[in-house]
């Protein structure tokens, strides 16, 4: 029930590596697109890119799309705010097929969390919707004259894994309360 085309990796990773960096810290992140004859951008979220708009990665928007075989280096500083981002793929179904990741901002250098955000422990969590079809007849349904909608994606994933029974096929039915039973 679940036949997924290749993935789209970030340094070989699915989900892609955490990328950890010290809030203020300029950074240089360098985007090589290996995807054979698609083009693709990296995107961060919660990310102000002043002065430096074609960092963003938004492709048609703040940036052009990557080529296929070619590189570009994102230089930008990471939010002056520590905490939690995340990054993915922006062209197509990039993103839906594996190009994403966790962004952690720390506080800088001599600084320490803000008191609403002290923490014993970081345990990072990513979780993605998950398709099961193939990616590239999905993004085409997209694409053509008859528009045809991917529907919602069927499974959730955490830290790139998940689990979905394809012999579960009850129908469920709910009271108002949220009390369900399987028909």
């Amino acid at each position: 029930c679940v036949e997924r085309s290749p993935l789209v990796l970030v340094n070989g990773q699915f989900p892609g590596p955490v990328i950890r960096v010290k809030a203020k810290e300029l950074l240089e992140i360098k985007v090589a697109n290996h995807i054979d004859g698609l083009a693709t951008t990296l995107h961060f979220h919660g990310v102000d890119m002043k002065g430096v708009p074609w960092s963003d990665g938004a492709s048609m928007v703040t940036d052009c799309p990557l080529p296929s075989g070619l590189t570009r280096t994102h230089r930008f500083h990471a939010p002056a705010q520590p905490g939690t981002h995340y990054y993915h793929g922006h062209v197509g179904l990039a993103k839906e097929l594996g190009a994403s990741g966790i962004f952690l901002v720390d506080p800088a250098e001599g600084e320490e969390w803000p008191e609403t955000m002290k923490h014993d422990e970081d345990l990072p969590m990513f979780l993605q919707d998950w398709y099961h079809g193939p990616g590239l007849a999905l993004l085409a349904g997209l694409t053509v004259h008859d528009f045809r909608w991917a529907g919602d994606p069927q499974s959730v994933l955490v830290n790139g894994r998940g689990h979905f029974d394809c012999e579960d096929n009850n129908v469920y039915d709910c009271d108002d309360d949220g009390n369900c039973t399987a028909k």
